[in-house]
């Protein structure tokens, strides 16, 4: 009687397996010859995934040639601030017992990054990949999948774990633990319970959960730690924190200007030491071009350095000054293997990133915060592309900026190509294929200027500072919005007329009119 069980048991297994298979056979699209991301599919049983705060029910079925699984009990909840707005959503899933997704280590709560924001679809991957290159404390793993949910595709989304106390994450010991810098703390919690300020910036206690009493207790722990780092006592800063840890983040940060750097997903921690840590880094989509401010946006000048309070404070120090050119120095090469390690295997993947694409089709338009630019970019490889010179020249920067002694000029991510009139490019992955946005010798692009809508550029000149541009600008004799868009040679002058278009001036000698959406001059 028992073996029967055992054997009937053991057949059920088999059709479960065998189903999901089936399952998977028939929504797998057609093979395009390259590289296949796993696949997850997610059944909520038919129902659509509404809330941030509460998991519903889920089974989670994996194919992958690595890690296979079928029909295991999890629970899906939604996730982000802005991101989860857009029509392509980002989750969170958390199984009843730790799983080991994909060999990175066991653990209940993972996340599925939708990086809808980014275009590219690789700036947070990078970012992860050159954290782990150069040693960041408890960097997350990575795993692109084709996400399926109550059997539609979704897209490509990237599995990555989530920032919490673990032996596995972030292993603080009994009395440590992990705060963010949360913009969206007052909007989201009580002061005194959910978070605390210091010196006028708020942080979220992130884990573990905490009684009031506790959160004070941090708040005082933060509050000393923050007095050291202000006190010019070098000795007392590295008995308050790692600086090391802070050396290591902070070329992250600033080599992909990440605009919440200052914001949010800025984490820290109380590690065994006792000190505080920087890190782990988090929520990269914003960054590397992909934001529509000119600072962030401009490769050849330092972010994070003055956009971050602690950077910046830590900066004043020529002690920790010299531990970043140190580092710079030491990981240079070590950054450049993985960013063209991580764009190669991009790269083998595109079909499947394409495949995105045909499901959300948004590459030539504007979503959230993206650069106006970047809609003239009208292929993944183009944003590919665009990222890959980007991250060029932003290392250049930090080279240069800290280490002046060693070297003057760029040697590219794979290898040095000649610079064209008006654009830098760098020989990506794959052939060459110069950057689609290379414009006229002295000329602006019309194309560029074609696609931009009367709303591109804020009155405060906020606009995507495309450096591979051509030096133009474009101001109106009325009360509209002036258009800065820098780069190299002639400009852009005068006002819109009746049919909204824009005159364009040679070094002042007129040219043909440009097409542009009334009021944008």
């Amino acid at each position: 009687m028992l073996n029967q069980i055992v054997v009937k048991i053991a057949l059920a297994f088999v059709f479960v397996l065998v189903l999901a298979a089936v399952l998977v056979s028939a929504d797998r699209p057609e093979d395009d010859g390259g590289d296949r991301f796993p696949s997850v599919y997610i059944d909520a049983f038919g129902s659509d995934v509404t809330s941030r705060d509460d998991y519903m029910p889920c089974s989670i079925t994996v194919d992958s040639e690595s890690h296979r699984m079928a029909g295991v009990e999890a629970g899906i909840k939604g996730r982000g601030n802005s991101t989860w707005e857009q029509p392509k959503k980002p989750y969170t899933v958390k199984f009843e017992e730790k799983i080991d997704l994909f060999g990175n280590g066991p653990a209940k709560t993972w996340v599925l990054l939708a990086n809808h924001l980014d275009k590219s679809m690789v700036r947070n991957y990078l970012a992860y990949e050159v954290a782990e290159a150069v040693g960041a404390e408890y960097t997350t793993t990575t795993q692109f999948v084709n996400l399926f949910l109550n059997g539609e595709y979704l897209g490509v989304y990237l599995v990555a774990e989530k920032v919490q106390i673990g032996k596995e994450r972030v292993d603080v010991g009994g009395s440590g633990f992990i705060v963010e810098m949360d913009s969206h703390a007052t909007s989201e919690g009580e002061e005194g319970v959910d978070y605390f300020a210091v010196d006028g910036r708020n942080y979220s206690v992130t884990d573990p959960d905490c009684t009031p009493e506790q959160v004070e207790e941090i708040r005082k722990f933060m509050a000393e730690v923050w007095d050291a780092v202000g006190s010019g006592d070098w000795k007392r800063v590295q008995e308050a924190l790692d600086v090391r840890s802070f050396a290591l983040t902070y070329i992250v940060e600033e080599l992909f200007h990440d605009v919440d750097v200052d914001l949010s997903s800025f984490y820290l921690y109380k590690g065994r030491d006792g000190r505080l840590h920087s890190g782990p880094i988090w929520d990269f989509d914003l960054c590397a071009g992909n934001y529509n401010t000119r600072s962030s946006n401009d490769p050849d000048r330092l972010y994070a350095a003055w956009k971050s309070v602690w950077y910046s404070s830590l900066l004043e120090y020529d002690e920790f000054r010299a531990l970043v050119s140190e580092t710079v120095a030491e990981k240079e090469d070590y950054i450049r293997l993985a960013i063209g390690n991580g764009l190669e295997y991009a790269s083998r993947h595109g079909g499947e990133f394409v495949r995105n694409f045909e499901k959300w089709d948004v590459l030539d338009k504007h979503v959230d915060m993206n650069p106006f630019m970047l809609m003239a970019l009208g292929t993944w490889q183009d944003h590919v592309d665009f990222i890959t010179s980007w991250l060029e020249r932003s290392l250049d920067t930090l080279v240069r900026e800290y280490c002046r002694s060693r070297r003057r000029g760029g040697r590219g991510l794979q290898e040095n190509v000649p610079e064209s009139p008006g654009v830098h490019a760098v020989q990506p992955w794959g052939g060459p294929r110069p950057h689609r946005l290379q414009p006229p010798e002295s000329a602006c692009s019309s194309t560029i200027l074609e696609n931009m809508p009367p709303w591109a550029l804020s009155s405060d000149g906020a606009y995507p500072a495309f450096t591979t541009m051509p030096k133009c600008t474009a101001s109106s004799e009325s009360s509209w919005p002036r258009i800065r868009l820098r780069a190299r040679s002639s400009m852009w002058t005068g006002p819109s007329d009746t049919s909204g278009a824009c005159t364009h001036r040679n070094g002042g000698t007129p040219n043909t009119a440009l097409k542009l959406a009334p009021g944008t001059c």
